[in-house]
C-alpha cells in the first residue's frame, strides 16, 4: 500500500473513532476481532456444554466493552472450523453457525466458544475441537432500541480496514500473542469449577509444553512460565484460583498488543 493510500484509511480509521465517541452506556457493544488459532482448541464438557475460551480483542475503541454473556454471531474472514470426532473414529462436520455460541466471558479479551452437549451425545461424539481461521469478527447480538446501532458503514469499517490492521498488530505480532495462546490453553486443561490439584497443574503444563513449533517460541513459553509461577504463588498464599490467574495473564498478555492496536487507530498512522 502506498503512503497517500495508507494514510487515508487510518485517517478513515481515526474518523471513526471520534464518531463512535457519541455513543453511551446503552449503545450496541463493540465488534470483536477473534484472533486466529495456530492449532485446534479442545472443547471441555461440563453440565450438558462443550465449550473452550478463545482470544479476542476490541475492534471499535470507543464503544462499550461486552459484560459478560453478551451474544456475538461471527462475520468475515475464513471460516470458524469444528472438529468432531466419534468413539469409533468417524469424523463428524458441524457448523460453528449452527451448533456454536460465542457469548463475550472477560471484557473483550476472552470468549467463550460453546455447543449444546446434547447435540454432541446425539451423534456419539467423544472429542470436539474449534479452530479460528484468519480475519474472523464477531458482530454483537443487536438490541431493540439500541440509541446507537451497528450501521453498515460501522461493520464494513471494522471488518475491513480495522480488522487488517489488527490482524498485523496482533495476529501476527509474534511472541506475546503466542504467550496468550499458550495461556488459553492452560486456562482451557484446568477445571473450570475449584481449586486446581498440583497434578491437574503439571498435568496441564505438561500437556502445553509439548504444543512447540513456529509461532510457540522458547521466548513466549518462559513468558507464560512466568506468569504460572507468578499465579502459582497467589495461589498458595491467596487462595486465587489457578484457571482465574492464568486468565487474567492472558488478558494481559492481549490487552497489551490490543492498546497498541488502539493508539495506532487513534494516532491515524
Amino acid at each position: 500500500m502506498n503512503q497517500m493510500a495508507k494514510s487515508g484509511v487510518f485517517a478513515v480509521l481515526a474518523g471513526a473513532a471520534m464518531a463512535l465517541s457519541t455513543g453511551g452506556a446503552q449503545a450496541a457493544s463493540q465488534m470483536l476481532a477473534l484472533i486466529s488459532t495456530d492449532r485446534p482448541v479442545q472443547l471441555t464438557c461440563e453440565r450438558g456444554e462443550c465449550s473452550a475460551e478463545l482470544t479476542a480483542i476490541c475492534l471499535q475503541p470507543d464503544r462499550a466493552s461486552p459484560p459478560p454473556g453478551k451474544r456475538y454471531t461471527q462475520i468475515g474472514g475464513e471460516q470458524v472450523a469444528v472438529i468432531a470426532e466419534t468413539a469409533d473414529g468417524r469424523q463428524v462436520a458441524l457448523s460453528a453457525a449452527e451448533h456454536g455460541e460465542f457469548t463475550a466471558l472477560r471484557g473483550h479479551n476472552a470468549v467463550k466458544f460453546a455447543i449444546d452437549g446434547r447435540v454432541l451425545s446425539e451423534l456419539g461424539v467423544r472429542r470436539v475441537s474449534v479452530q479460528v481461521g484468519e480475519m474472523v469478527s464477531l458482530l454483537p447480538e443487536p438490541v431493540i432500541g439500541d440509541p446507537l446501532p451497528q450501521t453498515e458503514a460501522d461493520i464494513a469499517l471494522a471488518t475491513g480496514p480495522m480488522r487488517t490492521l489488527a490482524a498485523r498488530l496482533v495476529d501476527n505480532s509474534g511472541d506475546r500473542i503466542a504467550a496468550a495462546q499458550i495461556a488459553r490453553d492452560l486456562v482451557n486443561y484446568l477445571p473450570k469449577l475449584g481449586r486446581s490439584t498440583p497434578a491437574q497443574r503439571a498435568a496441564a503444563w505438561s500437556t502445553v509444553i509439548k504444543t512447540k513449533g513456529a509461532t510457540r517460541t522458547q521466548a513466549a513459553f518462559a513468558m507464560v512460565e512466568t506468569a504460572l509461577q507468578q499465579c502459582d504463588r497467589l495461589n498458595q498464599t491467596s487462595g486465587i484460583r489457578l484457571r482465574s490467574c492464568l486468565g487474567s495473564k492472558h488478558d494481559s498478555f492481549v490487552g497489551e498488543l490490543n492498546n497498541g492496536y488502539w493508539d495506532a487507530v487513534k494516532a491515524g498512522s
